[in-house]
């Protein structure tokens, strides 16, 4: 992975060079989705989309730091996807559930105070973005088999806010939030924006939003492994704690 390289070059390169991979995480996704939309209150339903992204995760960090990793082990595998898992769904996602399971059992008067609803959208918000900035450099970490823990990782966060946040917060976030509007939307749409009815029909423009939302969620995603995996090498550059062999990676 060369550090200088355009940011958007080396997420959609690495997509190209695992297109059947990505192929692979479009259909799953989808069929995700059509089946969230025929059933009800299926707040737990996202949590299925976990295994696969835990997957798409280790190999788009593996491509990208594929001169730093030449090999691949289940080992890996497994601390990786485990720490995916966590960052992602247990802190990110539980979070903003329990925010607005919070929100669902508060009172009428409650919820009709307008700073409640702000604070408890604020607060979703914090949850599902948050917990990814501050610790999602400890995933190459685990992919390269570094000694890291929770506190290097927010240690590197504060020291990499100069590189990560502005890429983080202005690129990476907007492609989610694009996506989970999209997403939300076919949810809210009712049976007119059911990309498939459980009976078989198809509906062009819900199949349509579908799929978009899928590519534009692949996409934030590539490009949030490609800032961390360099916010990760660049700290251990600017620390002087980096190997001959990941120097390569900045050739």
């Amino acid at each position: 992975m060369h550090q200088e390289r355009n940011l958007f070059a080396e997420s959609f390169g690495s997509l190209y060079a695992l297109r059947w991979l990505v192929l692979a995480h479009v259909i799953v996704n989808c069929i995700l989705t059509v089946v969230d939309t025929w059933l009800e209150d299926t707040w737990y339903f996202i949590y299925l989309y976990a295994p696969f992204g835990a997957v798409f995760c280790f190999f788009m960090l593996s491509r990208i730091l594929k001169a730093a990793n030449p090999q691949r082990t289940l080992k890996q595998f497994v601390t990786v996807s485990i720490w995916y898992l966590l960052v992602f769904f247990v802190l990110a996602l539980g979070g903003a559930e329990l925010v607005v399971y919070l929100f669902e059992t508060a009172s009428d008067a409650t919820k009709e105070q307008d700073s409640f609803v702000a604070g408890s959208f604020l607060f979703t918000l914090v949850c599902l973005f948050v917990p990814p900035y501050l610790l999602g450099t400890i995933l190459p970490a685990k992919l390269l088999q570094k000694s890291d823990s929770i506190r290097a990782a927010l240690k590197r966060a504060l020291r990499q806010a100069g590189y990560l946040l502005p890429r983080y917060a202005g690129i990476s976030v907007p492609f989610s939030l694009v996506s989970a509007i999209l997403y939300v939307a076919l949810q809210a749409g009712g049976p007119e924006l059911q990309p498939v009815t459980s009976t078989g029909e198809v509906h062009a423009f819900g199949f349509l939003l579908m799929v978009i939302s899928t590519l534009i969620s692949i996409a934030g995603e590539a490009i949030l492994m490609v800032t961390i995996a360099r916010a990760y090498l660049k700290d251990l550059r600017e620390l002087g704690d980096i190997s001959q062999l990941d120097v390569e990676v900045f050739a």
